[in-house]
């Protein structure tokens, strides 16, 4: 994912801050089976309350970045799969569906699979570079992690009665 460092750096500094405070917030940790808590966000938790939020969340995030995160909701952001070619097996992109029945849901996996091929994907340049819009991808899923933020100073994302 070929981006402009500044953007890169953006996104990455946004989320990981966003996960700290997440964190330190205590309802969001995944569980072990026993009970524990480990020091992973429980995205699926994220994503069940920001359901809840709904167009109050949407409307959050700037225009431009609801329309490029959900305009090809059931083709990008792309997620590396395992395919076969040749007898071996190798990773490549392929389509993912985002929520389909919440724009909220779609925007968090969204942000969420742009940071993953961001950190865990190709980061050099690339002249063949079939998706030239990666900059607007990356800058949009920035506006859904400061979103969240937001939402989460201001208590719209803690548990509701």
């Amino acid at each position: 994912m070929p981006v402009r460092q500044a953007l890169a750096y953006d996104l990455l500094k946004h989320v990981s801050k966003l996960e700290f405070q997440l964190r330190r917030h205590g309802d969001f940790f995944t569980y072990r089976r026993d009970g524990r808590p480990t020091p992973d966000v429980n995205w699926d938790e994220v994503q069940r309350r920001v359901r809840q939020l709904g167009d109050e969340f949407v409307v959050k995030v700037p225009l431009p970045a609801k329309q490029r995160l959900l305009c090809q909701r059931t083709e990008r952001p792309m997620k590396q799969r395992i395919v076969t070619e040749n007898g071996r097996p190798v990773a490549r992109f392929r389509p993912r569906r985002l929520d389909a029945d919440s724009d909220a849901v779609a925007l968090v996996q969204a942000m969420r699979q742009v940071r993953n091929n961001l950190f865990h994907g190709g980061k050099e340049d690339c002249e063949d570079d079939p998706y030239a819009e990666d900059d607007d991808w990356v800058y949009a899923a920035t506006q859904v992690a400061l979103a969240l933020q937001s939402a989460l100073d201001s208590g719209a994302l803690n548990a509701r009665a």
